[in-house]
């Protein structure tokens, strides 16, 4: 179920960017969406686009937003958020520092740029050449969950 929901009329005369309202399944509550647009065709589309984003997504088929961005974001970039977090969450600074440089050092020596460059033969294909026991470790235990779970990280 969807329906577009007019913008407020102002008082120069110009609309307020219509809203969208759905639910995918009668036990949920509506959602509302912005769709930043004062035309009503466009709105329309814009607002079955979502609709029909947010079905595949829970039917499997493509996968959720969230997901897409992380993928497109630089592994450092991962490291980096995942640091922070460890830092926030009052995690010791000697242990931060040095899981940071050994997790720097990792992402140096793998030759991935992005998570989406990673695959199980990627991982089986390293090669152990001159590593620390960390990272040999750390690339070990990749190729294990790799071995255990490949259909989830090629959807």
């Amino acid at each position: 179920m969807e329906y577009l929901i007019p913008g407020k009329k102002r008082k120069d005369g110009k609309r307020s960017p219509y809203r969208g309202r759905f639910r995918l399944s009668p036990d949920e509550n509506l959602r509302e969406v912005p769709l930043h647009t004062t035309d009503k065709q466009i709105a329309w589309k814009k607002l079955r686009e979502i609709v029909h984003e947010e079905q595949d997504e829970r039917a499997g088929f493509i996968r959720p937003k969230k997901q897409c961005e992380a993928m497109q974001r630089p592994l450092l970039e991962h490291v980096e958020t995942f640091i922070g977090e460890r830092h926030t969450i009052g995690r010791d600074e000697k242990y931060v520092r040095e899981l940071k440089k050994k997790l720097v050092v990792l992402a140096a020596e793998v030759p991935w740029k992005y998570l989406t460059d990673i695959t199980s033969t990627a991982a089986h294909m390293i090669d152990a050449g001159p590593r620390d026991g960390v990272a040999l470790r750390v690339l070990q235990t990749a190729n294990r969950g790799f071995d255990s779970h490949p259909a989830s990280f090629h959807k």
